[in-house]
């Protein structure tokens, strides 16, 4: 047996990044970058290193 391979996976890490970053303003979530993070860890290694997924958080006070 041959594993198959996703094309996704064959992306390059900036050109996955450029897609987070449409993906996160494409949505008025917060928890976008949150949501990338947990598909698997190559994602969230992706997600923590583009500081633009960053650049806002919601902050509630009790």
């Amino acid at each position: 047996h041959t594993a198959l391979v996703a094309p996704i996976s064959c992306l390059p890490h900036e050109v996955l990044s450029e897609i987070f970053l449409c993906y996160n303003d494409s949505f008025s979530s917060f928890r976008r970058p949150l949501r990338l993070g947990s598909v698997c860890s190559r994602w969230r290694t992706i997600a923590l290193s583009t500081p633009r997924l960053w650049t806002s958080f919601v902050l509630t006070i009790i």
